[in-house]
């Protein structure tokens, strides 16, 4: 069974270079020491001087006193490219205290690349030069590395080194073999909009090659099976599961991990089963010889998702997945929202503005609807409400004082662009205002599956669905992606 590994803590991310004096050295004693004896000394790195240092590969350095973690920075700690296009560019990576050191080892991790030519990483392949260095106390105004007794750096070092030529190897392999799968993080639920899981996480025992054509479809992918779970037996893969992967970290202290994002929802009540190509890589470029399939993992049933024991819900009652809101207090609000006008007050089942406001809109422009009214969002659109008003919709937006929707009746947005109501005084709704999108067609006629029909489009502004019967020989157990909202990728449709 694969299980997750617990994950040493980076001590900064992703933190970037800044172009800083040139470093020397300083004299003091190499003797060994607890924090509070002796001056604070570099004593030693892994990094030769003229060495050739892999892209991924990390620089370790020993000091005699453990480090104060808070010291550690890349102005402290300076690695400057120094030749050709490294010059002057920001190196990238991640410092960690190494673990089962006493505090006392440093480890620089370089970011890997993920770019197709690699040089998008912490070092630029191609035989660039950089200086390592360690600024100490003797450097007047200087960023330094202190010790738990807060004394600086009294001795650092200094080395150089290159990156690989076209002709060297470029990474260095931390472990032999191709990447093996060592857990995998599966989903709870379904990825339901009121309870969202949009993604699995697959992590891996060494880094890999992360670039784009190795995280493509061919390369990862999620089956789901034909059968449902709950019935047993062998489970038979024939569909991919519509979505993509993402490298969500690499070159770590354990590996490497990829999210695969779902595009929609999940198949209820089937076995998901992740699988890796053949040519798919780790960092050295290394491959299976074979493709490597997961162990089936089931989804829940819809009975397991909505409780049935708990709420008496059964298979044979509808569903539906939305979100519902009383206006009772203000906790849907989002108050991460970029408002150009103070927040919705939200109170006692009301909606009103935070702030007094009007917008040239009469006063007698009272809008009541007692019965059902299909209004077109695109162009000018005329209509009467149930006291005789006459009232214009231009391109979707209607302007009124007071809004007042009765019981029984619905308000119905048609067309392309989206419905826009300004209300400037209060709003009552107590029928529906309509904005979903339309059901599918039909078959074009009795017994021809052979002719699939087309999406549909959304109403006001909404995206289009994907076409549902793409197999026209057979079941199609899941339709096509559709597009979200506005043509708009990745949202769904």
């Amino acid at each position: 069974m694969l299980r997750p590994r617990s994950r040493p803590a980076a001590l900064t991310a992703a933190v970037l270079l800044a172009a800083g004096l040139a470093a020397g050295c300083g004299g003091g004693s190499n003797t060994v020491g607890p924090a509070g004896t002796g001056a604070f000394l570099a004593l030693a790195t892994d990094v030769a001087e003229g060495a050739v240092w892999e892209l991924n590969r990390p620089i370790r350095i020993e000091f005699n006193h453990p480090l104060d973690p808070s010291s550690i920075s890349f102005g402290s700690v300076r690695i400057e490219g120094t030749s050709g296009a490294a010059a002057g560019r920001p190196v990238t990576g991640s410092f960690e205290i190494e673990a089962g050191s006493g505090g006392r080892i440093l480890v620089f991790q370089p970011t890997c690349p993920t770019g197709e030519n690699y040089d998008d990483g912490g070092l630029l392949p191609g035989g660039h030069r950089y200086r390592l260095s360690l600024p100490t106390a003797s450097h007047f105004g200087a960023t330094v590395l202190r010790d738990l007794a807060g004394r600086p750096l009294a001795r650092g070092l200094e080395r150089t080194f290159r990156t690989p030529l076209g002709t060297e190897p470029l990474f260095l392999d931390p472990r032999p073999g191709p990447a093996e799968v060592v857990a995998i993080d599966w989903p709870r639920g379904l990825n339901l909009y009121t309870d969202p899981e949009p993604f699995l996480t697959i992590h891996f025992d060494q880094p890999i090659d992360g670039r784009a054509s190795n995280l493509g479809p061919d390369r990862i992918r999620v089956r789901y099976s034909e059968q449902p779970a709950s019935i047993g037996g062998d489970p038979v893969f024939l569909h991919d599961l519509p979505g993509r992967a993402v490298l969500a970290e690499n070159c770590t202290g354990e590996g490497a991990a990829v999210r695969f994002e779902f595009s929609g929802l999940l198949p209820e009540d089937r076995w998901l089963q992740v699988v890796l190509g053949n040519d798919f890589r780790d960092i050295a470029g290394q491959t299976r010889a074979t493709e490597w399939r997961s162990e089936p993992h089931p989804t829940p049933t819809l009975s397991e998702v909505y409780g049935a024991a708990l709420l008496g819900w059964n298979e044979d009652q509808e569903t539906i997945d939305e979100f519902r809101e009383d206006f009772l207090d203000g906790s849907g609000l989002d108050p991460a929202a970029a408002l150009r006008v103070p927040p919705a007050v939200v109170r006692d089942g009301a909606l009103e503005a935070g702030f007094a406001f009007t917008s040239g809109i009469s006063s007698s422009a009272d809008l009541e609807l007692l019965e059902d009214l299909e209004l077109r969002t695109e162009g000018q659109f005329f209509f009467y409400d149930a006291n005789n008003r006459l009232f214009l919709a231009q391109d979707g937006v209607l302007r009124v004082d007071d809004l007042h929707i009765g019981p029984g009746a619905t308000l119905r947005g048609e067309g392309q662009n989206p419905l826009i109501i300004y209300v400037q005084g209060s709003a009552l709704i107590e029928g529906v205002i309509d904005v979903s999108g339309h059901d599918s067609y039909w078959p074009t006629s009795l017994n021809s599956p052979q002719y699939p029909e087309g999406p549909i489009v959304g109403a006001c502004g909404g995206g289009q669905g994907g076409m549902a019967s793409r197999i026209t020989t057979a079941l199609t157990p899941r339709g096509d992606p559709g597009q979200t909202a506005f043509g708009l990728s990745d949202g769904g449709g």
